[in-house]
C-alpha cells in the first residue's frame, strides 16, 4: 500500500495544489488521475513550469529534477535524471471502473488505466518529439515503455485534492531481462567459456546472432521498431554468409564474383539466389522453405523500410510475428543443411550452426505447407 502522507508530501500536483489552476476549470464532479515515474535523461523544462495539453490532449505535466554525482567529491560528472508528473481528467464513467473494489472489476480497471497511460504516454513522446526536432536536444529522446527507470504509481484525486485511489501500475510483467538480472552461469557453462574463450569469440555466427539478441531485448523493452530492424539485420547477415560461403566452398568463385552477386537489392538476392540453391541443394524442406520464404518476402521484408523511409511505426503483436518467421526462416535452412549432401560447404556449415533438437520441426513445417 502508498502511504498517502508521502503522496501528498511527493508529488507537487497535489503539495502546490496545482489542481486549483484555471487548465482544470469547467471540470467539475470529475477527478484527475496522476502518474508518476523516473525518466532516463532530464528534461530542458525548468520545475516551474506547468506543461499544458488540457485543451488539445487532455493532458497536463509537471517535471521534478534528480541530480547525484557519479562520483564523491566530483561537482563535474553529474547523473541528471527527471521525475514526470503526467495528470489527465477523467470522467464519471472511467472512475467508476478505477475505483479499487471486487476483482470482477479488476480487467476493465487495468483496461482504462492502460488506456489512460498510453494516451499520456504518446503526449509526452510527441511533446519530446518536438523539443529534439525544434530544438535540437540530443540527450532527450522519444522513449520506449522499458526506458522508464521506475515502476509508475498513479493517484487519483478530486479537484478539491482528496485521493480517492492510489497505487502502483505494472507496465508489463516481469520479462526475461528481469529473470536474468537473478540468473547465474552454471560453473559448467563457465569452464565451457574459459576453455573456448577463442572459438567462441572469433565464431563465424557472432554477427548475426548479437543482432537476433538486440532484436530479442528490444521486443523485452517494448521498443518494437528497432526490434524489426535488428532482426531483420541478422536475417540478412545470416542469409548473405550462407550465400558468400556456398559460392566459396561449392561454387569455387572469386572473392570479386562473389561480391559482384551480392551487390543486387537484398530482395533480389533471397528471390533470385537463394531460391535457387534451396532446390539445388535439394533439402528435404523445400517446399516449406519456399513457402517461408515467399511469406517473408509478400508480408514481413517491407516492415524494415516502412520503419526507416516512411516512419511507421509497429505493434508488439507485429514484431512477434515479424520474429517468428525470421526464426522459422533460420531453423529451417539450419534443420535441413545437416541431412543435406556432403560438401566442404554443408560440412562447414553444420561445424558452426548446430540445430537445437528442442525445437519442434514439425509445428514450424506444418506452418507453410
Amino acid at each position: 500500500m502508498l502511504d498517502k502522507v508521502k503522496i501528498k508530501e511527493e508529488f507537487k500536483m497535489l503539495k502546490n495544489e496545482i489542481y486549483t489552476k484555471k487548465s482544470f476549470r469547467g471540470s467539475k464532479k470529475r477527478q484527475l488521475i496522476t502518474f508518476k515515474y523516473l525518466l532516463p535523461f532530464r528534461m530542458p523544462i525548468k520545475e516551474i513550469e506547468n506543461i499544458d495539453f488540457i485543451a488539445e490532449e487532455n493532458t497536463f505535466m509537471k517535471f521534478i529534477h534528480r541530480e547525484h554525482n557519479i562520483f564523491e567529491k566530483d561537482n563535474i560528472k553529474r547523473e541528471r535524471q527527471t521525475y514526470i508528473e503526467i495528470t489527465s481528467v477523467i470522467n464519471k464513467n472511467q472512475f467508476k471502473r478505477v475505483k479499487s473494489g471486487s476483482t470482477s472489476r479488476e480487467s476493465k480497471k487495468t483496461r482504462v488505466l492502460t488506456e489512460v497511460f498510453n494516451n499520456q504516454f504518446n503526449t509526452l513522446n510527441n511533446f519530446i518529439k518536438i523539443i529534439s526536432v525544434k530544438y535540437q536536444y540530443h540527450n532527450v529522446f522519444q522513449l520506449s515503455l522499458g526506458d522508464i527507470l521506475s515502476i509508475p504509481y498513479y493517484v487519483i484525486y478530486s479537484m478539491e485534492g482528496e485521493i480517492k485511489d492510489m497505487s502502483l501500475f505494472l507496465i508489463n510483467k516481469p520479462g526475461k531481462i528481469e529473470e536474468d538480472q537473478y540468473s547465474e552461469l552454471k560453473k559448467s557453462e563457465l569452464l565451457n567459456i574459459k576453455q573456448n574463450y577463442q572459438i567462441f569469440t572469433n565464431h563465424p555466427s557472432n554477427t548475426y546472432v548479437i543482432a537476433m539478441r538486440k532484436g530479442e531485448r528490444a521486443i523485452y523493452k517494448a521498443d518494437y521498431n528497432v526490434a524489426i530492424i535488428q532482426i531483420q539485420t541478422a536475417l540478412e547477415v545470416f542469409i548473405t554468409k550462407f550465400l558468400e560461403r556456398y559460392y566459396k566452398l561449392d561454387q569455387q568463385l572469386s572473392d570479386g564474383k562473389i561480391s559482384n552477386k551480392l551487390a543486387g537489392g537484398y530482395r533480389n538476392i533471397i528471390k533470385d539466389q537463394l531460391l535457387k540453391i534451396v532446390r539445388k541443394l535439394n533439402f528435404n524442406n523445400s517446399y516449406e522453405i519456399e513457402n517461408c520464404i515467399n511469406q517473408y518476402i509478400d508480408n514481413y521484408y517491407p516492415m524494415r523500410n516502412k520503419i526507416v523511409h516512411e516512419g511507421l511505426s509497429y505493434s508488439k503483436d507485429e514484431a512477434l510475428k515479424f520474429q517468428a518467421i525470421v526464426n522459422d526462416l533460420i531453423r529451417l535452412l539450419v534443420f535441413n543443411m545437416k541431412n543435406a549432401m556432403m560438401s566442404d560447404f554443408s560440412k562447414e556449415f553444420n561445424m558452426y550452426n548446430i540445430h537445437n533438437e528442442n525445437i519442434n520441426m514439425e509445428s514450424i513445417k506444418e506452418k507453410y505447407k
